[in-house]
Order: C-alpha cells, then structure tokens, then sequence
C-alpha cells in the first residue's frame, strides 16, 4: 500500500511519497509539504487506475502508449526529444511492451544508423517546414541520443511499474568521433558576416556577430530578453546554460551597435 514517510533533515522535514503495487515500490518522489506528497501520490494512483481500466498494464500496454504518457510529463529543456520520441512511437508504436527486447533495439538503431539523415527544409511556420533526405550518413552522436530518448521512455514506464527492467540499458553507446574544432579566417569571418546582410531576416547579421564576438550558444542567444542585455555596460546576462549556470557575455561595440536599431521589449532574436 502506498505511504507517505517523514523525513527530518537538517534543512528542515520533508515528506517522502512511496507509490506501491502490493509490496513492490514503483516509484517515489520527496517534498516539503505534506500536501504535496499526498497530492502527488493520489494523482498517480489515479493515473494508474485509469490504465488498469482500460487494460493498459504491463505487456497490454503498447509503446506508443507509453510515450504519450511520458510526452505530457516531460519538463525536459531539450526541444528535440519530442521529435525523437514520436520517431520511436512510428517506428514500433504498435509492439506491445512485452514485445520490445535488446535484441530488436538494437536491429531499430542498426538500421536508423545506417540510413541517411535529413534536414529541415522550409520557413519558418513548423506547419510548412519539410524534412528533405540528405546524402550524409548518421553520425554517432546522432544514433546515441535517438537510443537516449528511447531509454527515457523505457525507464518512465520501469518507474510506473509496466516493465521490470530498461531493456536498452543492454546496449553500448556508438564510439563520437571528437573532429579537430577548425576556426574561420579573417576572410572567412568578413565573407559570412557580409552574406549575411543580405539575409531576408534583419537580425541575422547582429545574431551571427555576437556568435563570433562571444562564442554563446546558439540556444543562449535565442532565449535572450531585451532585459538581459545592459548597453551601458555592454553585457548580457544568460541566465539559463547547458550547465545550468548562468553566464555574463560581454557585447563588443560593433555587436552594440548592430543591436540598437532593433532595441525593445521581448526576445531579442524572435523566431
């Protein structure tokens, strides 16, 4: 039966929830408030209830299933897991969990590594984007997160008591190849940079310029806020990184300058 155990601590009590199915322990979760824990677990009870209605426990529940559940609990920051988890659900949605073993893990990963990757290809309204084939073979690194964001799935439904084990925690990641990081000439710099200008996106040059100037990520740039960039002090304040630490950029003249004539409130790089 599922409880809730107090905890003292130094930083004060805690509450820890213990979500159970007879005596085996499915999955916990600790909080400072009592109400919490007890809303949480009365949440999960009735998610589970539902699924036991409908028959979806265990070996009667599909993977696709499973990865819409996961995809509305997910609070991720990585925009691509999404994609990468309804790669999976068209792929072998349909096979029920009991059905989904190391073995054809690792035939779907032999495959989606050897056929050719694709691209964006379209404006940028998402409904209009479409995905071209290109001539490159996956790389590595690219097989290792899809496998990645299946075993997401996989130890979400282990955590709800569908399975009793990850079956792709059985496969070794793919060797990354670590490629020579090559750095843009002079001219190389003044050729991008005068491309461009003639962008038909005004931003772009200013965007591309701070890219050079500071090296920031481009997920760092797009998320910066009219707010976090000082011009009197020629910073911007990055609060969210892939650390998770924050940062200050520090904004040279010709990126100031580049910025000014677009200076308001909101995004200051708005898809």
């Amino acid at each position: 039966m599922s409880s809730i155990q107090k905890i003292n601590r130094l930083s004060g009590v805690r509450y820890k929830a213990v979500l159970k199915r007879g005596e085996q322990v499915l999955k916990t979760k600790t909080f400072t408030k009592h109400s919490l824990a007890k809303a949480w677990l009365r949440n999960k009870e009735s998610d589970r209830e539902t699924m036991e209605a409908c028959g979806m426990t265990g070996s009667r529940m599909t993977l696709r299933q499973v990865a819409n559940l996961y995809l509305k609990q997910y609070s991720g920051r990585d925009k691509s897991q999404t994609g990468k988890v309804k790669y999976w659900s068209n792929r072998i949605g349909s096979l029920y969990l009991s059905d989904i073993t190391t073995t054809l893990i690792r035939q779907e990963l032999n495959y989606f590594s050897q056929s050719k990757s694709v691209r964006a290809d379209g404006c940028r309204n998402p409904q209009k984007i479409k995905l071209v084939v290109t001539d490159n073979q996956r790389a590595p690194a690219t097989v290792n997160r899809m496998k990645a964001a299946l075993s997401a799935v996989m130890r979400f439904a282990n955590h709800e008591g569908l399975i009793n084990h990850n079956p792709v925690r059985g496969i070794a990641n793919k060797p990354e190849n670590n490629k020579r990081v090559r750095y843009l000439s002079h001219s190389e710099c003044e050729s991008l940079l005068s491309e461009t200008r003639n962008s038909e996106w005004p931003r772009l040059y200013a965007l591309v310029l701070m890219a050079i100037s500071t090296g920031a990520r481009k997920s760092e740039m797009l998320r910066l806020q009219w707010q976090d960039i000082d011009f009197d002090r020629r910073q911007a304040y990055v609060s969210i990184t892939k650390n998770d630490r924050p940062r200050v950029l520090t904004l040279p003249n010709p990126v100031i300058k580049a910025l000014l004539p677009f200076r308001g409130i909101g995004l200051v790089f708005p898809s």
